[in-house]
């Protein structure tokens, strides 16, 4: 996705129409110092910003450009064009939050009907952007532990760099099913996935600084941590929102009665037990 900023104001815009109509009606002056009149337009830009109750689908366009399958691995590749459409939105802290609500709903658009047992990785040489298991529920998940963590497919050749973070991660993944993981360093995650300064950021580095393999901590304990102990709701949003699922060690958080607590909204507690067995962390 290209943004075109504006030089005066700083606005983002996802379309250079828009960009241009933003200027001319906001920053173009006439004799007398006043602004243009805005012109009309059949298809006003959208002036605010998207919230959580909004459905992020109504502001982009998805579509499959091809598929192509892979004998080797038995899989398929599959291109995606997203086309946004028109939408403003000032403010940086807004910016970020409706990016994060674009991409979420895009990334579950593509995942939805991928099967519960694989892992999708998105990331960059700046870092991960996300690890999750895909799949809304625990419904079928039985795990094999002799299935090895590999990569199924990779579009272009390894120049040293660009596919560090997945290099990383898949080495930690290895390291976490077959052995402890206290030794390794953990893969490199990108700064964008954390708002510097939010509850949440800081609950979710607190934790994956303080809480390692084969440990768990309540969540009124890494409230306090965070420094707030009343901040237990907080600690819980935090952790349902958490982007890197395995690394950032959402599991290892429970309950201050020492009962293990809900995982995923409650929809993959079974994960959650099992994480924690193969961690030793509980019986």
């Amino acid at each position: 996705m290209g943004l075109y900023s504006n030089v005066t104001c700083g606005l983002l815009c996802s379309r250079v129409d828009s960009l241009q109509r933003h200027t001319e009606e906001k920053h173009t002056q006439t004799g007398g110092g006043s602004k243009r009149k805005a012109m009309n337009d059949e298809n006003p830009v959208l002036k605010r910003h998207i919230t959580r109750k909004d459905n992020p689908e109504q502001f982009y366009d998805l579509r499959v450009l091809s598929t192509q399958p892979i004998p080797k691995f038995n899989t398929t590749t599959t291109r995606y064009k997203v086309s946004f459409k028109e939408l403003e939105v000032q403010d940086l802290p807004q910016i970020l939050k409706t990016l994060r609500l674009l991409f979420g709903s895009i990334i579950n658009n593509i995942t939805e009907f991928m099967q519960s047992t694989d892992l999708i990785r998105l990331g960059y040489w700046k870092g991960l952007h996300s690890v999750k298991q895909v799949g809304d529920t625990d419904e079928y998940f039985s795990p094999d532990t002799g299935v090895n963590v590999d990569v199924k497919f990779q579009l272009y050749k390894d120049n040293g760099y660009t596919y560090k973070p997945a290099i990383q991660c898949l080495e930690w993944l290895q390291f976490y099913f077959k052995s402890s993981v206290d030794q390794l360093k953990i893969p490199l995650l990108c700064q964008s996935i954390f708002t510097e300064g939010s509850f949440t950021s800081t609950a979710q580095k607190v934790l994956t600084e303080k809480v390692l393999y084969g440990q768990t901590i309540s969540y009124k304990n890494l409230a306090a941590l965070c420094g707030n102990e009343k901040a237990c709701r907080a600690v819980g949003m935090a952790m349902r929102n958490n982007p890197i699922s395995f690394i950032v060690p959402c599991h290892r958080v429970i309950t201050h009665s020492g009962h293990l607590g809900n995982y995923s909204g409650g929809h993959k507690n079974k994960i959650k037990q099992w994480l924690l067995t193969h961690e030793n962390a509980i019986p």
